[in-house]
């Protein structure tokens, strides 16, 4: 089996989630919500609310612990090869890509790993450090990564400061003025991933003003 073939699952920095879960196939059975604290996610909540939905037809190994640690970097979802692929939609392959709010219960998860301890949220502040968590990560890397720039050549990658900053005023027009005309607003209107928020916007544009703070 190949190593893009091996998994399967789904996260972001607030305090709890809410999320809808594909879990049948009428219309009816679709979705069932649950909503957790960030305290409350543990491997029966993720196993329950996302292994098993979404993975376990597919892969027996999610109904153990210690195997889905192995196909993680405990405390570090960005580099988590297994976060990595859900958030880009490469898994799961038979069903429609997770949700944001499924990605935040991984990754909450994901950090819960180390020592138990799970990550305090990110300020919102005019710096990069802040955007890349409250922004970036959240709203953007899905679509804007080396994987599916891979299939999408034409499309800017923003995993880094130099190239967020380079194209600085394409992305506050794909978040603000691209949401009133429909043109290549960001994240798109179809995307399970939310509008960017006022206040997000308000600190990008301060971000701007400092000069792009680190």
């Amino acid at each position: 089996m190949s190593f893009m073939n091996k998994f399967m699952i789904p996260l972001l920095f607030v305090t709890s989630v809410a999320c809808k879960i594909e879990t049948g196939t009428d219309e009816s059975s679709r979705f069932k919500v649950f909503n957790y604290s960030i305290d409350q996610v543990n491997f029966s909540v993720l196993h329950e609310n996302v292994l098993k939905p979404q993975c376990m037809h597919c892969h027996s190994w999610v109904n153990s612990e210690a195997e889905v640690i192995k196909r993680l970097v405990p405390g570090d979802p960005a580099n988590s090869e297994l976060y990595k692929l859900v958030q880009s939609g490469q898994m799961p392959q038979s069903s429609p890509r997770l949700t944001s709010q499924s990605l935040d219960l991984v990754r909450f998860y994901i950090l819960k790993v180390n020592g138990g301890q799970a990550q305090k949220p990110t300020p919102l502040a005019p710096t990069y450090s802040s955007l890349k968590v409250n922004l970036f990560e959240k709203s953007c890397i899905r679509c804007h990564n080396p994987d599916v720039l891979a299939k999408h050549p034409k499309r800017p990658q923003y995993m880094t400061k130099k190239e967020i900053v380079d194209k600085y005023d394409d992305i506050l027009y794909s978040v603000t003025d691209a949401w009133i005309t429909n043109d290549n607003e960001m994240p798109p209107q179809t995307s399970s991933v939310p509008r960017v928020s006022e206040e997000v916007i308000e600190m990008l544009k301060k971000w701007k003003d400092s000069g792009f703070a680190d």
